[in-house]
């Protein structure tokens, strides 16, 4: 009883970690600082790509074989993309506003490394948290782009998400490593 108890707060904490992960690749405060006021076919782009990303991570164990690589290999990797991006967040520059097409840029906020890879090592431990955590990070990027806010929190908010995204990054990468 001792050991299912353990098995099942290890498996709870690990689908909140995916969660967070998700979430902090993602980072809705980026979507936000992009396309302030982002429209319907904004947010249509999101979710067109966001099904593209949730393909590829159902796609995940095909890909891996492919790819001969072992799982704690590609989490390592993920993990490197993760926390590269997410020091970028941390220390860069703002993101320039995208103007122009609403629903290409849309599908273009989502298509990215770090989200892609995001998702597919979720789904490495379980598919179902790498859909739940893409659709909660769907929901909150349309709603901080339905609020229209672009106060002063929301550069803090993208730097608070990119150190999230380098402290899971590097999580993934010392968990990969001891795996192997």
């Amino acid at each position: 009883a001792v050991g299912r108890g353990r098995a099942a707060r290890g498996d709870a904490v690990t689908g909140l970690a995916t969660l967070a992960l998700l979430l902090a690749a993602w980072n809705p405060a980026l979507f936000l600082e992009r396309s302030p006021g982002a429209g319907p076919r904004r947010m249509l782009g999101w979710g067109i790509a966001a099904g593209l990303v949730l393909a590829l991570a159902a796609a995940t164990q095909p890909i891996i074989d492919l790819l001969d690589v072992s799982e704690p290999t590609f989490r390592t990797a993920a993990g490197a993309v993760i926390a590269l991006v997410g020091a970028r967040w941390l220390v860069g520059s703002p993101p320039r506003v995208d103007r122009g097409d609403e629903l290409g840029h849309g599908m273009m906020d989502v298509t990215t490394p770090e989200i892609v890879a995001a998702a597919m090592a979720a789904a490495t431990g379980g598919w179902g948290f790498s859909a739940f955590g893409v659709a909660l990070a769907v929901a909150a990027s349309m709603l901080l782009a339905a609020s229209s806010s672009e106060g002063a929190w929301v550069p803090w908010l993208r730097r608070l998400l990119g150190g999230l995204a380098v402290g899971l990054g590097i999580f993934l990468v010392y968990a990969g490593i001891r795996s192997v």
